[in-house]
């Protein structure tokens, strides 16, 4: 009782207006701790971000936006659109709320993205499998009403016929795997060169992977921006 009361009253406590918070000149741990807390109870998640007093972020033409990484909340990223960036932010939510609480983002009725029949672990969505059906009383933030955010995904669980997809039930989406060929872009304000190189690590977008060089064998580290392309900035290396 107790605690549930503490939780209500941290989701209801006035929250900073992000509206002065300026992201063009950088973003201090303050700032980012409001942008953050305000994505947090906006989803009806408690907790606060764990930041280095001294740690700052870059400029972002407009306020960065928050997601749990693969819907959890103890582990967030902040990604800004121009110039793109993206930080990963652990914070405090403790196993009880993160768990969104706040009302489904879809409203009854609306179709969402549902199997069609039931897939085990490990097999990748194609269109066959998937339908439209009303929404109902499906809660929570992370289904999907557009089919083509799904099919090419792998299955993480067992999922059975006529149930909505999540994006819970879902591996990771790499754009870049371990092992696979890439396409290195070199790039500064004058010129643009690729190069062929070959993946140390997976990742997503926005994230910083090592790759190597299939020419000099030179290892290097590298913006994953889309499918099978990094770009190497010279600060990087």
């Amino acid at each position: 009782m107790i605690r549930g009361a503490l939780i209500s009253a941290l989701c209801l406590w006035p929250m900073p207006a992000l509206a002065t918070v300026d992201a063009s000149d950088g973003l201090s741990p303050r700032e980012i701790e409001e942008i953050v807390i305000s994505a947090m109870t906006e989803a009806g998640v408690s907790g606060t971000p764990e930041l280095p007093n001294a740690r700052s972020f870059p400029a972002c033409s407009t306020l960065p936006s928050v997601t749990p990484r693969a819907g959890d909340w103890n582990t967030l990223s902040l990604r800004c659109g121009t110039p793109f960036w993206t930080r990963a932010i652990r914070t405090n939510a403790n196993a009880s709320t993160t768990r969104p609480t706040a009302p489904p983002v879809v409203a009854d009725g609306t179709p969402v993205v549902t199997l069609t029949q039931s897939l085990s672990k490990g097999v990748v969505i194609e269109p066959r499998h998937l339908t439209l059906v009303p929404a109902g009383d499906v809660v929570g933030q992370t289904v999907f009403v557009d089919p083509a955010r799904v099919i090419g995904r792998r299955l993480s669980v067992n999922l059975g016929r006529g149930r909505p997809v999540q994006a819970r039930h879902l591996d990771i989406q790499h754009l870049i795997e371990k092992g696979h060929p890439v396409a290195i872009t070199f790039q500064n304000s004058v010129v643009e060169v690729a190069m062929p190189g070959k993946a140390l690590e997976s990742g997503q977008r926005g994230d910083l992977i090592q790759v190597r060089n299939i020419a000099s064998g030179r290892i290097l580290r590298g913006r994953v921006v889309e499918r099978n392309k990094i770009v190497v900035e010279a600060k990087m290396n």
